[in-house]
């Protein structure tokens, strides 16, 4: 008889795996990574209620300093990446994917990207943070709105939508097998891109490091 079957003192057979099932392992150690995450975050946002302030103040200084080293072709690199960390490419990367591939997976798309809009607007609104040319009159700025500047809705959505798609390509969908060299270097294009949208976004004098 199978090692997986024991038989009861009736004679019937009966699986000897646990109750929750043969995955239940996997699924207690995805638990405590949700877990350690959640954790991570919760502290990560209860600190940020300490260096909001210092941040913004330093963000000011450095803005203030750096006017005078700002160039015309640092300025078109950063609006361009400005440009691309906005909404818009990833509603067309969704529209892309709606029209030549699977249109279940495109509304999936949609929602998250709906869910960052959603959430962007929403802590602006909490946070009524002014951008820095609204505080300080020597900070140029280069384009923007007069909205709420925290958090920053560019960075939100390329932090977002890169690391969304990343981890739709090489963790969610079957049939994507990148070797290892190659999977690095996509974290590596993910991380970067979102910091320096981000980056951008200071460079121009629109948003605070906070």
């Amino acid at each position: 008889m199978s090692e997986k079957y024991k038989e009861d003192d009736d004679g019937s057979s009966t699986s000897s795996e646990p109750l929750l099932g043969p995955n239940y392992k996997d699924r207690k150690a995805s638990m405590i990574k949700h877990f350690i995450f959640l954790g991570i975050w919760i502290v990560l946002f209860g600190l940020e209620f300490i260096y909001r302030q210092p941040f913004f103040d330093k963000s000011i200084e450095l803005q203030v300093q750096l006017q005078p080293k700002i160039t015309d072709a640092g300025v078109a690199v950063f609006e361009a990446l400005s440009i691309y960390g906005n909404g818009p490419p990833y509603f067309l990367g969704f529209a892309i994917m709606y029209n030549w591939f699977s249109r279940g997976r495109a509304f999936y798309y949609i929602c998250f990207l709906s869910a960052v809009g959603y959430l962007m607007n929403i802590t602006k609104m909490a946070y009524h943070e002014p951008r820095p040319f609204m505080v300080n009159s020597d900070i140029k700025v280069y384009g923007c709105t007069a909205e709420y500047g925290n958090p920053s809705g560019h960075a939100l959505f390329a932090a977002g939508g890169h690391f969304f798609i990343f981890l739709d390509i090489c963790h969610a969908r079957k049939g994507y097998k990148f070797s290892r060299p190659i999977y690095y270097i996509l974290l590596f294009l993910t991380i970067s891109l979102s910091f320096l949208v981000g980056f951008a976004r200071f460079y121009v004098g629109v948003h605070t490091i906070n």
